[in-house]
């Protein structure tokens, strides 16, 4: 079955309609360290820790119908194995990498 991976906009702020789709119809993957890197050199790199989200494609539609709150998707099985300090191109700024608290 192919799996969908999102990341959101906001963790903090969700919407009870918002959580309620995240909480029946996705599970929790895995920490992952975002990375944006502008193109201008002169823009600082940002980085956060953020959680991804899995959905079914039937699921994703349905979150897709309650929220505007996603900021990447990806397929989950491009990121499955990745391993520490490997890099995943999701956009041409946005980058993500294993999270791991040493």
């Amino acid at each position: 079955m192919k799996e969908i991976s999102i990341i959101l906009k906001n963790n903090i702020l969700i919407p009870i309609e918002e959580f309620r789709v995240l909480d029946r119809y996705s599970s929790t993957g895995r920490m992952w360290t975002l990375i944006q890197r502008p193109s201008s050199k002169n823009t600082p790199i940002i980085t956060q820790r953020t959680v991804e989200y899995i959905f079914d494609p039937e699921a994703l539609l349905i979150f897709h119908i309650v929220s505007q709150n996603i900021l990447a998707k990806w397929d989950t099985e491009k990121t499955r194995y990745l391993k520490p300090y490997e890099e995943f191109e999701i956009t041409e700024s946005f980058y993500i990498r294993p999270y791991y608290n040493w």
